[in-house]
This record gives C-alpha cells, sequence and structure tokens, in this order.
C-alpha cells in the first residue's frame, strides 16, 4: 500500500514475517522500485514491519542498499503491566514524529 503527501510516496508492508508478503512477493522492492511495479513503486519513504534477525532484516538491507535507503529500526513499547493501548499510541505517535522529520530535512 502506498500513501501521498504531496510529492512525497510513502509505501507500507505490514507482513514482516519469514514466510509473507516481504520475502514471498518481494513486497520491498515492489515498493522500492519503480520499473519494477509503475504503481507502487518509487517510494520516498518506505515502513514494514519486520522480525528483529534472520531473513526478514536481510531482505530490509538487501533494498536499502540495492536502492539506497536509509535505514531506521524502531521497536514497539511493551510492558507486561502498563497499559498497552497507550503504549501503542505513543509507539505510533513516534513514528509519525519520525516520517515528518524525513519530510521536512531534519533527518
Amino acid at each position: 500500500m502506498t500513501i501521498q503527501f504531496g510529492n512525497i510516496k510513502i509505501g507500507l508492508e505490514s507482513q514482516g514475517d519469514p514466510q509473507s508478503r516481504l520475502i514471498s512477493e518481494d513486497s520491498l522492492r515492489k515498493l522500492a522500485d519503480k520499473k519494477y511495479d509503475p504503481k507502487l513503486g518509487g517510494c520516498d519513504i518506505i515502513i514494514c514491519a519486520t522480525r528483529t534477525k534472520r531473513d526478514t532484516v536481510k531482505k530490509v538491507d538487501q533494498i536499502a542498499n540495492e536502492y539506497d535507503y536509509n535505514t531506521l529500526w524502531i521497536s514497539s513499547f511493551w510492558s507486561p503491566t502498563l497499559n498497552k493501548k497507550y503504549l501503542n499510541r505513543a509507539a505510533a505517535l513516534n513514528i509519525i514524529e519520525i516520517i515528518k522529520s524525513l519530510i521536512i530535512g531534519q533527518l
């Protein structure tokens, strides 16, 4: 999926498990490469879920290197006792702030 904010195209991939679209359908390449997928490709920013190691991380690194993207690894907030709904919202707001910083050139 992609969304457009002015001239900035953002690609989103929510499946980051080893047997998911990220690996089996090469979805990151579709988001990165306009020749590979004219409709989805050419994203300025790609946000994707991954595991923390192995195949999915290797795929992210491969696409980032091949298409000259910077990577930023962000972890969710987790606690066995604190309010999960609040922590999820805080993590989402954190990602939004990062995206805004990228768009305006602070990062």
